[in-house]
C-alpha cells in the first residue's frame, strides 16, 4: 500500500497564491484588460484619485455640470472664452456694480434704447459723463417790436458748431418774448433769437441764460 499523501487542490491553490504574492509581479487576467464606468461603484473615484488636467472638456458631457458642481470663485475670466457668456446664461439681477470693472461697460455693450430714466439714479448723469460743457451767458436783447424778432450772438465758451445745444433762461425771465437757440457758424458762439408775439414792443432787461452743449 502506497503511504504517500498527495496535496489537496486547496493546498495547491494556496501555494500558488503565496508564490505570486512573493514574486511582486502583476498577473493580468484574461479579458478586455480595461475598466469602464460599469466596473466602478458610485463615488469611489474622487478628485484625489484623478491627475491634474486628466479631465478636460472632451471628457465632460454637454450640460452635465451646473452651478452646484463648481466651487466658489473657481471660474474666472481666464476660464471663459471671448463672447462665451451671453444674456441667456445670466440670471436676472445676477450682475451688479460690484461685478463690473471701472469703465467695463461702454456704448458698444448697450443696446439702443435699453437704458431709460428708470435705470438712472438721481444725479447719476453729470456733464463730465455726457462729454459736454455748460456755462452762463448774459444777454440783453434790443427792444423787440410787435410781431417782430431780434437775434443776438453771445459768446458761449466751449460750444462747437456740431454740438447738441440746450439753452434755458433764469427763473426770473417773465417776458412774453419767445426765444430759441442754435449753434453758431463758428465755435464758442451761439445764435439766440427772441420774438414778440404781442401787439406792443418789449424791451427785456439783461437776462442770464444757461447753456448745455453736448459734443457728438
Amino acid at each position: 500500500m502506497d503511504s504517500t499523501r498527495r496535496p489537496s487542490p486547496s493546498l495547491l491553490i494556496s501555494i500558488v497564491a503565496v508564490f505570486i504574492a512573493l514574486s511582486g509581479s502583476a498577473v493580468a487576467l484574461s479579458g478586455k484588460n480595461r475598466v469602464d464606468h460599469n466596473d466602478l461603484q458610485k463615488h469611489v473615484v474622487h478628485r484625489g484619485k484623478i491627475h491634474n488636467q486628466a479631465v478636460n472638456s472632451a471628457k465632460v458631457q454637454d450640460d452635465s455640470l451646473g452651478a452646484v458642481d463648481l466651487a466658489a470663485d473657481s471660474v474666472g475670466s481666464s476660464e471663459i472664452q471671448t463672447n462665451g457668456v451671453t444674456a441667456a446664461e445670466i440670471n436676472m439681477g445676477a450682475v451688479g456694480p460690484s461685478e463690473i470693472t471701472a469703465n467695463g461697460v461702454g456704448s458698444a455693450e448697450i443696446q439702443a434704447a435699453a437704458v431709460d430714466t428708470s435705470e438712472l439714479a438721481n444725479g447719476a448723469v453729470t456733464v463730465a459723463k455726457l462729454n459736454a460743457v455748460t456755462g452762463v451767458i448774459g444777454v440783453n436783447f434790443p427792444s423787440v417790436g410787435a410781431g417782430d424778432c431780434e437775434t443776438v450772438t453771445p459768446v458761449a465758451t466751449g460750444v462747437t458748431t456740431t454740438d447738441n445745444l440746450i439753452v434755458t433762461p433764469n427763473d426770473d425771465f417773465t417776458s412774453f418774448l419767445t426765444w430759441n437757440a442754435r449753434q453758431g457758424t463758428v465755435d464758442n458762439v451761439i445764435f439766440l433769437s427772441a420774438c414778440n408775439p404781442t401787439d406792443s414792443p418789449i424791451d427785456e432787461p439783461l437776462t442770464n441764460f444757461r447753456y448745455l452743449a453736448i459734443h457728438p
